[in-house]
């Protein structure tokens, strides 16, 4: 059952007093040690409620904290809803603070001395705010005056506000400051006003804000509860002070010995700008940023999992770490060794020197990282190797928070920034306190009171159940006794009686023996007289069978004569019957014969009816096959196809067109004679009369010659000589298609083309004719059939006797179905006549059967008749008929004299009443038995009772019950109160969270928009990202296509989230920045990608400082003015210097004594200080890859280069020599 349904019940009335339910119970508990509780009767007045009991002022006071205020962060914003506890009550005051306070003792050291439990007393404060909101008419007189009376409440904040000092320690010097610092941030915060930076609009109603013991938290972020120590307050502290700010975090150097397999090395970083640290695997780079997260988060006495992990496991020594950091305007070193001879040493050298040890130099550490430093920054701008690749978490990052809030408003106000962090921060772990993130159900504080509440009623529960269980067993044990005493005296009734009826058993048993004697008796008189009398019907019955026998016997002679009649009868009628069977047989075969002559007659009439037949669809296919054979040869002839056709249609328009256009186009020449001549023209010579005229059109060259006497050629233009080569062409492709056709003209080619597709059609015809011919039998098939009905009709022919036969075919069927017939009449005579045969036979059958029958019973009965004539003549010589009915009467006497007897005696059986006696005297002994039954098992019962009361358990029981009611009360009002605060801490929280996610929408566009000014360098112009208010990338625009970021591939994801850290390293201000840590990276990335990401980083390391950590160099050899640290791997031949040593610069304009690739090599490795790599050697000797396998080839088998390592591992010396052994 849920706890807030647990509550509604009878004396529990629910009061709203705000927007959060508050209940009004019929007692108020004052809060004792541990869970429990003293009722105390409830106060309405609040005056009253304020004034502290004089008999306990220990509980007259709140427990808060003796360090500064956490209130005093609030200058400037809006009012705040402080609860202070008081015996038990709440006072309600006005919220809108940043920040959850709570209730629960507060415990600090001195700044002397460490105190534990130290505490101070703070009195109940009543504030009133400015929109309270009506309250009901049912309210009491004192709310309402405390609601009316606003002028006075500066004054009384005030003057509550100076009980907060702590008594304790009101006298001693140095704590006074401590105390008016409270008072006046109490003041401040209960009189700001609301600023326009506040998160969202006040909530209407008050609310619980209750004050939180802070967590010792660790700076990598693992929070433990411990006491608080004196010295700034730690970065998750309840609320941070106004004065504290975030500084930039610079790493100078880094320093392992004995690290894994890292015996002594030393890495400086840039203090501005990109450093890059390469190397090969397992050189050491992640081991770096593992070293920095310990010698800054681990104590020198722990022994963790990863403090074990970095141990060397082939030498007994202790991983050592020193690391120089600047954080805000400090600048220290700090060095730690963990294991065999720990120790911590921290060496401030700005602004003030300081030197620690110890336990000290850690939290000293510890507070001026708190102070400077944004750990959730530092965290975001990571990327671990060992980590999956995700994006970053930069919602609590207070310096982007910062960036972003100045960028989307336009506001600087860094304090109310972190402010609003702190506030959600605590708000959020305050609700944690009641509820679970997740599905916001009872947790913690809240969970164990409604535990506690079920417990308390549940044990109420128990005690009255018990209560109620002991009072059954009282009013059932009386109730046993009542009843035990009743079934005693039935019993006692009921035996009385039941010796009575055993006495009268007595004589009804010496009655029953009389009657058992008279009826054995009764029954051998009847068997007697049973036996005399069946002898005497037996032999009676016997002499009446052989008289009926006899009789019978005479009958059945008279039967077989008449039998003996009936046969002869039968047998003639049989005999005629076969004989006009036979007659109907003989006219049966007749009629057959006939029919099957009328049969072949038919059948030679169908075979000359379908030789006809045959014999003309053989002719029909013959002339069909002679036309489609004809127009065959036809179309094989004819060279004038159907595209032909259509092609000679084309090329005559296309000479016709080219005619008409050359007419057109070309010039004309007339001739007129004179006289009479003659005239060549292109060798065609034209006789002209006088005044006779000739025109010729220029198409070409034209020559002309006059009576032989005058020549002339004419020459056309360029455009008649087109119009010439088109008509020449149009001509040529005429008179090629006509000659392949064999036409001269196109009447011609029109008329063939008729004649092609008639015959055409006629062949087509005779194809189809053909198909429906052969469709019923082909030619060979007909002219077998042919051959084979002229052999039947020749073999009818030789065979057939009779002359007269008919030809015709329907004559032929006539006479066969007349035949048909008549052979049908005489099979039908013929099965009447079988039918009438076997009546005969089947009568005379049985006939013969029945005399059969009768003969046999006929002998039957003369030996029945014999055997019994001999049966009774024996019978008779024993004892004749008279004697044996004298006995039979003599028995029959006896027993009637027995039952006589016997009847007389059962009358006085039943005058004594016998079966009714035995019936009462078993229910008698029936309710005894049940009787005794019934009172052992209620004595049983009432001892169970008895010994249950007697139990000394259950004494007490009546105080038990008062002190689990009084339990339960107060468990209802504890749960009350911790239901109120969680409510209210829900509420808070839930204001906050919606305001700040308000406060989100503004930050993404300047987020957003730097990202994309990043990525368009990488990715182009047309380059857009969405963010969901984790400020996460959640689309990518690119080239108008929009692709979830889960659907990207793996590459363009890890560039997008080096994209997003690099956004936030510029957009956070540079004095509140930290390092970005990009532990092996964009391994896949292509390398134009690599080179773009080069650029961006190159203008992003500008304002804060970059740390890369890849074991490929030529992944980030395109980032401009970038400080590389490259890392060698140890190995036996050169061993581990103290300090890792650069590869010293080789100077490529330095010429060559020998320009073979072998010199090259031989001369970088001599100025190398140690081994080198495959690309090392490349990059400064210029050689290609060609030359390099060729050359390292040469001088490994001259042993002139040294190799060891494997794979990327692999790296290059010079052998050592002489001297150098």
């Amino acid at each position: 059952m849920d706890s807030e349904e647990a509550l509604d019940r009878p004396g529990h009335t629910r009061t709203r007093r705000s927007r959060t339910h508050t209940r009004t119970h019929p007692h108020r508990y004052r809060p004792r040690t541990g869970r429990h509780f003293e009722p105390q009767p409830a106060r309405s007045d609040v005056g009253a409620a304020r004034r502290p009991r004089r008999s306990d002022p220990q509980r007259s006071r709140a427990l808060c904290r003796t360090r500064r205020s956490p209130l005093d962060h609030t200058a400037g914003n809006d009012r705040t809803d402080l609860v202070f506890r008081h015996a038990g009550s709440h006072v309600i005051h006005r919220k809108g603070a940043r920040k959850h306070l709570d209730s629960r003792t507060r415990r600090r050291r001195s700044p002397r001395r460490s105190v534990k439990g130290r505490t101070m007393e703070l009195p109940r404060v009543a504030v009133r705010g400015h929109a309270i909101r009506r309250r009901r008419a049912h309210r009491s007189a004192a709310q309402r005056h405390i609601r009316q009376d606003t002028d006075s409440r500066e004054t009384r904040t005030q003057r509550d506000a100076r009980h907060c000092r702590p008594r304790a320690f009101a006298d001693r010097p140095g704590h006074r400051k401590h105390s008016l610092r409270r008072r006046r941030a109490v003041g401040a915060a209960l009189r700001f006003p609301r600023s326009a930076g506040s998160l969202g609009p006040r909530p209407p109603g008050p609310h619980w804000v209750r004050l939180r013991s802070p967590r010792r938290t660790h700076p990598t972020g693992n929070g433990e509860r411990g006491d608080c120590q004196s010295g700034p307050r730690r970065a998750d502290a309840a609320v941070p002070t106004c004065r504290r700010r975030t500084r930039p975090m610079i790493l100078h150097s880094l320093t392992l010995t004995n690290f894994r397999g890292v015996t002594h090395r030393t890495v400086q970083f840039a203090d501005t700008g990109v450093t890059i640290v390469e190397g090969p695997n397992e050189v050491g780079k992640s081991s770096l940023a593992e070293a920095l997260d310990l010698v800054l988060g681990e104590l020198d006495s722990s022994t963790k999992r990863a403090l074990r992990a970095v141990k060397p496991h082939h030498r007994d020594v202790s991983p050592e770490v020193e690391a120089q950091i600047t954080s805000g305007t400090y600048r220290f070193t700090i060095r730690k060794r963990w294991f065999h001879g720990a120790k911590t040493e921290l060496t401030v050298h700005t602004p003030r020197a300081e030197q620690l040890t110890g336990r000290a130099a850690h939290d000293r550490m510890t507070e001026i990282l708190t102070e400077t430093h944004d750990w959730n920054l530092w965290e975001a701008l990571r990327i671990n190797q060992r980590a999956p690749l995700r994006e970053a978490d930069f919602t609590t990052a207070r310096g982007l928070a910062h960036a972003l809030d100045q960028a989307a408003s336009g506001s600087s106000d860094h304090d109310n920034s972190q402010l609003e962090e702190s506030l959600y921060d605590s708000s959020r772990k305050e609700m944690l306190r009641y509820f679970t993130e997740k599905k916001a159900v009872p947790a913690g504080d809240y969970k164990q009171a409604v535990d506690v509440l079920k417990q308390a009623e549940a044990t109420e529960r128990q005690v009255a159940d018990v209560i109620d269980d002991i009072r059954i067993d009282t009013e059932r044990a009386a109730e046993v006794e009542c009843q035990l005493h009743d079934l005693r005296t039935q019993q006692a009734e009921r035996n009385t009686l039941a010796q009575e009826l055993h006495t009268q058993q007595t004589k009804v048993d010496r009655a029953q023996r009389e009657v058992d004697a008279l009826g054995m008796h009764v029954d051998t008189a009847s068997i007697e007289a049973q036996a005399t009398q069946a002898a005497l019907a037996s032999r009676e019955k016997l002499i009446s069978d052989l008289d009926e026998r006899a009789q019978h016997l005479s009958e059945l002679a008279t039967d077989r004569e008449a039998l003996a009649a009936r046969h002869d009868t039968a047998l003639t009628t049989a005999t005629n019957a076969r004989t006009a069977r036979e007659a109907a047989d003989r006219a049966v075969n007749a009629a057959e014969e006939q029919e099957r002559r009328a049969a072949a007659a038919k059948d030679h009439a169908v075979d000359v009816d379908a030789l006809d037949g045959l014999t003309r669809h053989a002719q029909q296919i013959r002339e069909t096959q002679a036309i489609a054979q004809e127009c065959a040869v036809w179309l094989d002839g004819c060279q004038l196809t159907k595209s032909m056709m259509s092609k000679l249609r084309k090329a005559h328009d296309e000479l016709t067109q080219a005619a008409a256009a050359a007419n057109a186009a070309a010039a004309r020449l007339t001739l007129t004679a004179i006289a009479d001549t003659q005239v060549d023209i292109d060798d065609q010579r034209r006789d002209l009369g006088r005044g006779e005229e000739h025109t010729h059109v220029l198409t070409g060259d034209t020559d002309i010659t006059v009576a032989n006497q005058l020549r002339l050629r004419l020459t056309p233009g360029l455009g008649e000589r087109e119009g010439a080569e088109i008509l020449r062409a149009a001509r040529d492709n005429w008179n090629r298609l006509r000659r392949e056709a064999g036409v001269e003209t196109i009447a011609d080619a029109e008329d063939l083309n008729g004649q092609r597709q008639a015959r055409e059609a006629q062949a087509k015809s005779a194809k189809k004719t053909l198909n429906s011919l052969y469709s019923f039998r082909s030619a060979d098939d007909t002219e077998d059939e042919i051959t084979r009905v002229r052999a039947r009709i020749k073999r009818y022919t030789d065979t057939s006797n009779e002359p007269g036969h008919p030809c015709d075919l329907n004559e032929a069927r006539r006479q066969h179905e007349h035949v048909v017939a008549a052979v049908k009449n005489a099979k039908h005579r013929a099965r009447l006549a079988q039918t009438r045969l076997a009546k005969c036979e089947k009568d005379l059958a049985a006939l013969r059967a029945e005399q059969t029958a009768l003969d046999s019973r006929i002998t039957t009965f003369n030996e029945e008749i014999n055997a019994a004539q001999g049966r009774l003549a024996h019978d008779r010589s024993v004892e004749d008929d008279h004697a044996l009915r004298k006995r039979a009467d003599e028995a029959r006497d006896n027993l009637a004299d027995f039952k006589q007897q016997h009847r007389r005696a059962i009358a006085e059986l039943d005058q004594l009443g016998g079966p009714q006696l035995a019936a009462r005297l078993d229910a008698i002994k029936s309710a005894i038995e049940s009787l005794d039954k019934e009172i052992k098992e209620l004595d049983a019962e009432g001892h169970e009772i008895r010994g249950r009361l007697s139990d000394p358990r259950v004494r007490g029981l009546a105080e038990r019950l008062a002190d689990a009611q009084r339990e339960h009360a107060e468990a209802r009002a504890h749960h009350d109160t911790q239901r109120r605060r969680a409510h209210a801490a829900k509420l808070l929280f839930d204001t906050l969270h919606s305001a700040r996610e308000r406060a989100h929408e503004h930050y993404r566009t300047p987020f957003r928009a730097r990202i994309e000014d990043l990525g368009r360098v990488l990715f182009g112009n047309d380059f857009a990202v969405d963010l969901d208010t984790d400020l996460a990338i959640t689309t990518r625009t690119l080239n108008g296509i929009t692709v979830p970021y889960t659907s990207l591939s793996g590459g363009t994801q890890e560039q997008l989230c080096v994209l997003t850290r690099l956004a936030c390293a510029t957009l956070v201000d540079p004095s509140a920045g930290v390092p970005a840590l990009f532990d092996d990276t964009l391994g896949h990335s292509d390398p134009e990608r690599l080179d773009l990401l080069a650029a961006v980083m190159s203008t992003a390391a500008a304002k804060c400082q970059v740390i890369l950590f890849t074991c490929m160099p030529t992944r980030f050899r395109g980032i401009r003015g970038a400080h590389r640290v490259r890392l060698q791997a140890p190995t036996p031949e050169h061993p581990e210097t103290p300090e890792s040593r650069p590869l010293q610069t080789i100077d490529r304009n330095r010429p060559h004594t020998d320009d073979s690739p072998e010199q090259r090599i031989i001369e970088c490795l001599r100025t190398a200080a140690g081994p080198l790599a495959r690309q090392d050697i490349l990059d400064h000797t210029g050689l290609t890859s060609a030359q390099w396998q060729t050359a390292i080839a040469v001088l490994k088998q001259d042993g002139r280069v040294l190799v060891t390592g494997k794979k990327r591992g692999t790296r290059y010396s010079l052998p050592p020599t002489s001297e150098d052994a």
